[in-house]
C-alpha cells in the first residue's frame, strides 16, 4: 500500500517513503477545513485499503447469510463497496 502524507508547512501531499510531491494545497484566502481536507486526501489509499479489507469481510458474511434480516442487505453493502473500489481504481 502507498501512503500518503500532508505537510502543513509547504502546503502539499507527498508520498511515503520516497517524499515524491502528490499535489498542492495552495488555494484562496479564507477557504475552510483547508488542512482537514488536505489530510483526508493524504488518507486517501489508507482508506482505500481499509475498504477491500471491508468488501473481503462483507462478502464473507453475505456468503455465509451473516446479514439476513438487517436494516440493509449485506449484498446491496458489498454492491456499494464494490461501486466505490471502482470509481478509486478506475478514476
Amino acid at each position: 500500500m502507498n501512503a500518503w502524507r500532508y505537510e502543513s508547512e509547504t502546503k502539499t501531499i507527498r508520498t511515503v517513503p520516497g517524499n515524491h510531491w502528490v499535489a498542492s494545497m495552495d488555494s484562496f484566502e479564507g477557504a475552510l477545513n483547508h488542512d482537514k481536507n488536505a489530510t483526508l486526501i493524504a488518507l486517501a489509499p489508507e482508506l482505500l485499503h481499509v475498504l477491500k479489507l471491508a468488501a473481503a469481510y462483507v462478502g464473507k458474511g453475505v456468503a455465509d447469510h451473516a446479514f439476513d434480516g438487517c436494516v440493509i442487505s449485506g449484498e446491496k453493502a458489498l454492491e456499494t463497496i464494490e461501486n466505490t473500489i471502482r470509481k478509486a481504481e478506475e478514476g
